[in-house]
């Protein structure tokens, strides 16, 4: 970009594009307008058990056949939870919802017993939608037993018995309602680090309008075929695999979960043209076994977000899968995606920012508690206000007013910058720092140095206790297959990066990371596991 920044703010600027009033179910529509033939979905497993393909117009047929059944059963405005992985029915029961007016909330499909409790009774869910089993286990008997200490879920629905239900009563015809692109679309539930999930509500509009400007960004030829290795209960997959597959007129290629292997034999067979991963994902597509003798000729575009990436990393994505790597920053309370890079970046670009405001959004970074921005180059708090922000956090009053203010500024928690050619650094979250013997020290600085060690696959850098400094910093590092190096040649490659107070005191290796069903490293779990070590 070519304005010069003086003050770490982006004013919303109507020339970086035009708000959409579209809900989700008329972007549903349009496609079925434009493309009533095209193919906008393919089910894909490794065992060939689901090849199943839909049109975009048999998706808005049955879309909206579910929708009617749904709204036998409820008003809307409800809400519904989904527990379900990656299967074609999640995108039916996204779409039917949306146009019922009903409000899905997502839940993780690996949930235990508790965290599903809390999920229906926090979002106080009149019904629930769920698979009978996930990875061997049994969800039928999970769901029974939390649904029977919930009278209010008056309604259970099995997935493998939706489509007989919807299909004996096709032939009623309760009428849709009028549904406004200011009402609640989804309800997901935060990774509660600090405490209890919190339910962030997310509104037609955001959803509708961040997949638009990051669609276009993305800059792909119409119809486009998506590999959604990201879980649907994730923004990840049901906002921006979903809905810029819609904005696209392309093609959702729908696998159960990641799998390197099979992620790489749909590029190849499916011709795949655009997959989003965290840098964990796109390591492993990499370093597969499989990868040299696969084809990936038709892919344009690997975007990644979630964690630092190493320059190694985007050498290798443009070299060897032969497309443009792009990197993407947001928050689920950001409608998913606030920032991303172009594709004609430099790599200085791809790997000390997190790229460039999407649309016309206002963002600044402000020292905590004061609404003023900052200077350029000046870290501080992210805080941002526009068409993406979301509703608050159900249910939560008093959690939504400590990052949302009266005039919808959201403050995101996360530390950063803003340069002077406009783009956002990320410096850590605001909840990570760690004061050692009285200095702020942000893990992301130090992670962002590491990883650019030519060994150093992934870090992650947090605070232990110390009796005599309050806290330590400590390194958890995951090399690359093959490589060799201890923590004295690592200690020794951060001396002239950093500060010494700055350096790891303390360092283990580990060979796979705590990680999230969206692939992002669980720094808490990281941190329980090795006080446990040390306590024993």
């Amino acid at each position: 970009m070519s304005v010069k920044f003086e003050i770490a703010e982006h004013v919303a600027d109507p020339s970086q594009g035009t708000v959409s009033d579209l809900t989700v179910g008329d972007l549903l529509r349009r496609g079925a307008d434009r493309a009533p033939d095209r193919v906008a979905l393919k089910a894909r497993t490794p065992d060939r058990s689901d090849q199943r393909e839909w049109t975009y117009q048999e998706v808005l047929d049955q879309s909206e056949a579910i929708a009617r059944f749904l709204l036998r059963r409820f008003q809307p405005g409800e809400r519904v939870t989904v527990l379900a992985p990656n299967v074609p029915e999640w995108w039916l029961l996204e779409f039917g919802a949306a146009m019922a007016g009903v409000v899905v909330v997502a839940a993780n499909p690996a949930s235990k017993l508790p965290e599903l409790r809390h999920v229906l009774a926090d979002s106080d869910s009149s019904g629930i939608v769920s698979m009978s089993e996930y990875r061997g286990a049994d969800t039928r008997s999970m769901v029974a037993k939390v649904v029977s200490e919930l009278p209010f879920v008056r309604e259970t629905v099995f997935l493998n018995d939706l489509p007989g239900l919807v299909a004996a009563h096709r032939g009623d015809d309760p009428a849709l309602p009028s549904v406004d692109a200011d009402d609640l679309f989804m309800i997901q539930y935060t990774s509660g680090t600090t405490g209890p999930p919190k339910g962030a509500m997310m509104r037609h509009r955001g959803v509708v309008n961040t997949s638009k400007f990051a669609t276009e960004r993305f800059a792909l030829d119409e119809g486009s075929v998506w590999l959604n290795c990201m879980p649907m209960c994730h923004t990840g997959g049901s906002v921006h695999s979903t809905l810029g597959t819609l904005w696209n007129l392309g093609t959702m290629l729908m696998v159960p979960q990641f799998d390197a292997g099979f992620a790489l034999e749909l590029i190849e067979t499916e011709r795949a043209n655009w997959i989003t991963t965290v840098p964990t994902m796109a390591l492993r597509l990499l370093d597969h076994p499989s990868f040299p003798s696969r084809s990936m000729e038709s892919l344009r575009l690997h975007a990644c977000g979630g964690a630092p990436v190493a320059p190694e990393l985007v050498d290798r994505v443009e070299r060897e899968m032969g497309c443009d790597f792009v990197m993407i920053y947001g928050q689920t309370e950001m409608s998913g995606m606030i920032c991303q890079t172009f594709r004609d970046d430099t790599l200085e670009h791809l790997t000390q920012s997190v790229g460039y405001p999407l649309g016309p959004i206002n963002v600044r970074i402000c020292a905590p508690e004061a609404p003023e921005p900052l200077a350029i180059d000046e870290v501080g708090e992210i805080c941002y206000k526009g068409f993406s922000v979301f509703a608050g956090y159900w249910n939560n009053p008093t959690a939504t007013e400590e990052v949302l203010s009266a005039d919808g500024w959201f403050r995101t928690g996360d530390l950063g910058t803003i340069r002077e050619d406009g783009y956002l650094t990320i410096n850590g979250r605001l909840k990570d720092m760690l004061i050692r013997g009285g200095e702020n020290i942000y893990p992301r600085e130090i992670e962002d140095q590491l990883i650019e060690h030519p060994d150093v696959a992934e870090v992650a850098v947090i605070g232990l206790p110390d009796p005599e400094w309050g806290e330590e910093v400590a390194a958890v590092v995951r090399l690359h297959e093959g490589r060799v190096v201890d923590q004295a040649q690592l200690r020794a490659f951060l001396v002239d990066r950093i500060s010494a107070h700055k350096v790891p005191r303390q360092w283990f290796f580990l060979d796979a990371f705590p990680v999230t069903l969206s692939g992002k490293i669980q720094k808490f779990a990281l941190r329980e596991s090795l006080m446990r070590q040390d306590a024993e």
